[in-house]
């Protein structure tokens, strides 16, 4: 046991190295010396939405700020069966850019409800890039630019970007969902960059019309509410494998926010878990099991130590093992992620609460069918 556990610990501390350097390594994204006003594809930015009567109208006024010229996107709000103010919020707002109101597509009801609300979007635009976020999200105002001049000097296909969360109480809770979820969004844009897709975010990405059309859209997973933009990486990075990419800066980061309750976080967390079983990545897979593997380790080193069956000294080099490389990633990315700082001082509680997290949701997502979402029950 002890051997089996120090081996896994040590083969995860070499992982987290591995991703802390190459994290290093991924150069920043800034404008051209001589910005292109010319030759940039016209922007689409989809936008589907259910009961975000609270937060519309912020990212609205977010992409009013766009320093992206107004002639060069337009915004699609594609509301599925909002049952508030969402749709006269965004009815009355005067936009200086285009800015369209669309019910979702009963006709799509094969679709789950984000993959039927993008598919509604697009039956009625030309748009060359697509670019999503979600309707509770903040964004920057050169968040557009950002992906227009990106794809313009790479020809991407695809595009991730950064998604933290941001709470203005800054509470304990708010802030332990925001470093769990940089690891999440930081290790998925390091392998996206290095070759290796594996997870992206809805609330930041982009691609090309070409792309979705080439690899025919979300066939293959309509039925599935959850993941439908990372199916969707894993189909265009296998046709473009050398066009898709990470697009670090951290004024691209889209900021959105936690869940404010334990029941919220436990459908959210489920809701992410239930994508996994339906990976064909067998890279991806293993990917998961590694992880859950780890932690599940790490609370073996935690109940070996407490019953007794090795010393104080063996536990000490197994945490290290695990404690010390993961806080130097996770450190970094909260520097990065972050607007506000958070202390390093709380990096640690998160590390010694993750592994039950993972375990915990680890067996939810293979024993639990379906979860709430937004008042729906879903799979």
């Amino acid at each position: 046991m002890l051997i089996f556990i120090t081996f896994c610990l040590a083969s995860y501390a070499i992982f987290t190295v591995l991703l802390y350097i190459f994290w290093q390594k991924i150069r920043i994204f800034s404008f051209p010396a001589s910005p292109t006003s010319a030759n940039l594809l016209k922007i689409t930015v989809i936008i589907p939405v259910r009961n975000e009567a609270r937060n519309i109208r912020n990212l609205l006024e977010d992409l009013e700020r766009q320093t992206l010229s107004p002639a060069g996107f337009e915004v699609w709000v594609i509301d599925d069966e909002s049952e508030d103010d969402t749709a006269q919020i965004v009815q009355s707002f005067r936009a200086s850019y285009s800015l369209h109101l669309l019910p979702s597509d009963k006709a799509l009801a094969h679709l789950s409800p984000k993959k039927r609300a993008i598919q509604t979007a697009l039956a009625h635009t030309a748009g060359k890039l697509i670019v999503c976020t979600d309707g509770d999200c903040r964004v920057g105002k050169d968040w557009l630019r950002l992906f227009a001049e990106y794809q313009h000097v790479t020809g991407a296909h695809w595009i991730s970007g950064g998604v933290a969360f941001d709470s203005p109480t800054l509470s304990w809770w708010a802030t332990w969902q925001a470093v769990e979820f940089s690891s999440l969004v930081g290790s998925g844009a390091i392998t996206l960059a290095y070759g290796l897709p594996t997870m992206a975010n809805g609330a930041n990405l982009a691609y090309t019309r070409e792309a979705f059309d080439a690899v025919a859209g979300f066939a293959g997973n309509e039925h599935l509410a959850s993941g439908d933009d990372e199916f969707l990486l894993h189909k265009i990075a296998e046709k473009y494998p050398t066009k898709v990419f990470f697009l670090k800066n951290p004024a691209h980061t889209v900021y959105t926010l936690p869940q404010a309750t334990a029941r919220d976080f436990y459908a959210q967390r489920k809701r992410w878990g239930s994508k996994w079983a339906h990976y064909k990545n067998v890279g991806i897979k293993l990917l998961a099991v590694a992880i859950f593997g780890a932690n599940l380790a790490f609370l073996g080193a935690l109940l070996g130590f407490a019953l007794g069956l090795f010393g104080w000294q063996y536990f000490a080099l197994q945490a290290s093992l695990k404690l010390l490389p993961e806080f130097c990633l996770l450190y970094s990315f909260s520097r990065y992620f972050f607007r506000a700082s958070v202390s390093p001082f709380f990096i640690p509680f998160v590390q010694l609460t993750y592994p039950f997290y993972v375990v915990f949701f680890g067996l939810v997502s293979l024993v639990g069918k379906g979860y709430v979402w937004k008042g729906r029950r879903l799979q």
